[in-house]
């Protein structure tokens, strides 16, 4: 909701506290509000393979995004956070909008020349943590809701 509000030019000034702050705190993201910000670099490399091609590697600016070794039941799997199975894969256009949600990075900020393509992905493929204190704003050691509750 607040990367919506920042958008209004009336509350560009908060925002742009809040990045000095987050940049004073060493605080690292793959987008910081208040920096006026209107591309973060998304890059995805999928084999192509019929219909569907499979996702080798998705980054937000130069870090992958992409973990393809999963346990079954974490809810960082892809199969889950898009709630169907890989056989039916998914278009370019939910997979920008799953990395913004995720990783927080207003969607239209996203490189939008994968929307019309349709990718599938190995068997236990995910996405990585957002993790603010990891270069880039996200940790390869993909952490299980379990573990953050510990």
């Amino acid at each position: 909701m607040a990367l919506l509000l920042e958008r209004d030019p009336h509350l560009a000034p908060a925002f742009a506290v809040l990045a000095r702050f987050l940049a004073d705190s060493d605080v690292e993201l793959p987008y910081v509000p208040g920096l006026g910000i209107s591309r973060v670099k998304m890059n995805v490399d999928a084999a192509e393979g019929g219909r569907l091609r499979t996702l080798r590697d998705v980054r937000i600016g130069d870090e992958s995004v992409l973990a393809n070794e999963l346990s079954n039941e974490s809810p960082r799997r892809l199969s889950t956070l898009l709630g169907r199975e890989r056989p039916a894969g998914c278009t370019g256009r939910e997979l920008r909008a799953l990395l913004s949600r995720e990783f927080l990075v207003p969607i239209e900020t996203l490189n939008a020349d994968y929307d019309n393509k349709s990718f599938t992905w190995l068997p236990n493929a995910g996405l990585v943590s957002l993790d603010t204190s990891s270069p880039g704003g996200v940790s390869a050691t993909v952490i299980d809701e379990e573990d953050e509750l510990e």
